[in-house]
């Protein structure tokens, strides 16, 4: 059974890379490198086989068909609409990617039925596609729901998709969201840079800043910079850890320690007074 607890915990692991994929997982059953003690291994393997259902070749002839019947009645709200609720029916992502050429013939419009129904299409083999549309599609676009979509999807395991779906959750307002979910430096400093500049909603404000103090001992200089900068303009540089502040201000990297010392001052604003340690650090600046 202790393959089976392995399974269960590669599936919960956050980073996609790490989490088997479905064929992976047959395969494994296939070479019994999991099983149940007392399993019949002939039952087993002949039930894998037969996954490949039927029913799913079913269900793309069902859409194809209902593509080409008429597809003058095929507007994009009435793609949309068919786009999502396979997704809430549960359609394999084979299904739904049947849909996509017809959807793709309305992208001149840039609407939100046309945003909503990229949404579904995370799930599929064309991830990549999707997010770069969703990308490039104007700001404020999405709503609430297809935002929490998009970010269940980060981080995906593919840099580029990440960063295009960082983007479209900066130009949807959710750059608190995603630069909690980001894995990849550079997405990080992007939705730190737009949080910064942008009002963050109070209920995110102290969880962010949270998150910025774990990841201030990072070895990329950039990303330490943009932390202390957002922290900064949280005004919540106090909670920055004296000696992780002090470190930064003795940096060699300009930008870093020119961002420390102002992280200080904004400390010592909040706090009505400046540790003795910190007063020497700036002024052998």
């Amino acid at each position: 059974m202790q393959s089976v607890k392995n399974l269960i915990n590669e599936k919960k692991d956050r980073d996609p890379r790490v989490r088997p994929s479905f064929n992976e997982i047959k395969k494994r059953f296939r070479k019994h490198e999991i099983y149940f003690e007392g399993a019949d291994k002939k039952k087993v393997n002949k039930y894998i086989d037969s996954i490949e259902l039927p029913e799913i070749k079913k269900q793309m002839n069902e859409i194809e068909s209902q593509l080409s019947t008429n597809p003058n009645a095929m507007t994009i709200q009435a793609i949309s609409d068919l786009v999502n609720s396979l997704e809430v029916e549960g359609a394999p992502p084979e299904v739904l990617e049947r849909c996509w050429e017809s959807l793709l013939q309305f992208s001149r419009n840039k609407t939100q039925q046309y945003a909503q129904g990229l949404v579904p299409f995370l799930g599929t083999s064309y991830i990549d596609k999707a997010a770069a549309e969703l990308r490039n599609l104007p700001s404020g676009l999405l709503n609430e729901a297809s935002m929490k979509k998009i970010l269940l999807a980060i981080p995906s395991g593919n840099e580029t998709v990440d960063t295009n779906l960082v983007i479209t959750a900066c130009k949807n307002g959710f750059s608190s969201d995603a630069e909690k979910n980001a894995i990849h430096p550079d997405n990080i400093k992007l939705a730190l840079e737009i949080k910064k500049q942008k009002h963050v909603r109070a209920n995110k404000c102290e969880q962010l800043a949270k998150k910025s103090i774990q990841i201030l001992g990072e070895a990329d200089p950039m990303l330490n910079e943009k932390k202390i900068r957002c922290l900064v303009s949280l005004n919540k540089a106090s909670l920055i850890k004296k000696e992780a502040l002090k470190i930064s201000m003795q940096s060699k990297n300009g930008t870093k320690k020119i961002a420390a010392h102002i992280a200080a001052a904004q400390m010592a604003l909040e706090e009505k007074k400046l540790p003795l340690d910190l007063i020497d650090a700036l002024s052998n600046k």
